[in-house]
């Protein structure tokens, strides 16, 4: 069991990459990369327990919106502007950049739309 006070200090030393493969392995769990005609919702969710004086703690979700399955996962740290590049680079490092990508009026500016469109996203 993990206090609620520790659960920052664990999260920011999780190797999130080993993570998901690990979830893959034991629990069934996949990156699908391979259903490229599929459009891929993008959110941040704040995780329960990990607010306090001011810590925010989130962790930001790529799913497939036909299918729900979870895609890729980053962690977060700090305000909602911190955001922005943990998608970026989640979008990157799971190759979801070149798929069909809904972002929300806060991630709908030119560095990230470039950024999908020269990777070869719609």
């Amino acid at each position: 069991m993990v206090s609620r006070a520790h659960l920052p200090r664990l999260l920011a030393r999780v190797d999130w990459v080993e993570l998901h493969t690990l979830i893959d392995e034991y629990f069934g769990v996949q990156v699908e990369l391979s259903a490229t005609h599929d459009w891929v919702a993008r959110d941040g969710k704040v995780l329960r327990g990990t607010l306090a004086s001011g810590d925010k703690q989130s962790v930001v979700f790529a799913v497939s919106h036909t299918s729900r399955t979870l895609l890729a996962q980053a962690p977060m740290h700090g305000s909602k502007a911190s955001e922005i590049p943990v998608v970026r680079d989640l979008l990157t490092h799971s190759q979801l950049e070149a798929r069909k990508v809904t972002l929300d009026a806060h991630h709908g500016n030119p560095t990230t739309t470039a950024q999908i469109h020269q990777a070869g996203g719609p």
